[in-house]
């Protein structure tokens, strides 16, 4: 989700609440135990819903994981955050030298 989507989003959650808590108040005036049942679930639900869309924008905009296969957008994200070469090979390392490698062998294992 992208910053107005979560923006859209909240403030439509915001209106739902906002229309709900007028009827409670106006509309539906006689106090019995579906009454106080409804408002709880009405607030329990939108206060969930608030955190999960908290969540949401956290997640999608302070954190980054790469899911290793390089074509989804999580990983396309990730490699442009943090994912650079550093040495002329391409490899994130320091430039090492041909003379350190003279005379070795590469061994396996």
């Amino acid at each position: 989700m992208n910053f107005f989507s979560l923006i859209f989003a909240g403030v439509f959650l915001f209106s739902l609440t906002l229309n709900a808590l007028l009827i409670f108040r106006y509309l539906w005036v006689r106090d019995s135990r579906l009454r106080r049942f409804t408002i709880l679930l009405t607030l329990s639900g939108s206060s969930i819903l608030y955190l999960l869309l908290i969540l949401e924008f956290g997640f999608s905009h302070f954190f980054l994981q790469s899911d290793n296969l390089d074509y989804t957008l999580a990983s396309k994200g990730w490699r442009a955050r943090y994912w650079y070469a550093i040495n002329s090979l391409g490899y994130r390392d320091i430039e090492h030298p041909e003379a350190e490698f003279r005379g070795r062998t590469a061994t396996l294992g």
